[in-house]
């Protein structure tokens, strides 16, 4: 499998929660893959924005995620060490496969996504169940480090037609694969300078 992954922050310095519409930041990744004699191809992009509650510790921050970065004055304040859980808030992507089939993914609601896949004879949808609250899910940290910034432990997002009916977001930590290179897959360091641009 081959990637090719674009980190976007969209906005380092967040607006008051009140205005908070868009993500803080987003993740595309494109793949291409084989299964069989079907090949695939999907382009992913995830937006993310903090986290209602806190998910493996606050570090002593009080409030929640989002109050904590508001109160710090985006993620560049945050002192070394710290770190954020962020939810997947949006999605949007597409995939492709050479046997016809087809799959999109749609975000209807904040952290609510539709993904379906399709051939010539069926439709396979998949919704997020809103009633697991997905802004209590972490699916990236943000950590601030000395020399900028981390962002790890995203979810490995599939838009993948050609392999009847996987599609949704699959945990990489769960793949038969060499689990240091998954941790590389699933991992974005930044600079200083790119976090003060």
């Amino acid at each position: 499998m081959r990637r090719l992954v674009l980190l976007l922050l969209a906005c380092l310095n967040l607006l008051p929660l009140a205005a908070q519409s868009d993500p803080v930041f987003r993740i595309k990744v494109t793949m291409t893959g084989r299964s069989g004699d079907a090949s695939f191809s999907s382009d992913l992009e995830i937006g993310y924005a903090p986290c209602a509650i806190w998910t493996g510790g606050s570090g002593g921050a009080m409030g929640s995620p989002a109050e904590t970065l508001e109160k710090a004055g985006g993620l560049a304040a945050l002192r070394v060490g710290m770190s954020l859980p962020f939810y997947a808030k949006t999605y949007i992507g597409s995939g492709r496969g050479s046997d016809g089939t087809s799959a999109s993914v749609m975000t209807l609601g904040p952290g609510i996504a539709l993904w379906k896949e399709w051939d010539k004879d069926n439709i396979c949808e998949r919704q997020t169940d809103a009633s697991e609250r997905p802004d209590y899910r972490q699916a990236a940290r943000f950590t601030r480090t000395a020399t900028g910034a981390r962002i790890a432990q995203f979810d490995l997002g599939l838009v993948s037609a050609g392999l009847g009916g996987y599609i949704g977001c699959a945990n990489p930590y769960a793949m038969t694969i060499d689990g240091q290179l998954v941790v590389k897959f699933c991992s974005f360091e930044i600079t200083n300078e790119e976090l003060a641009n």
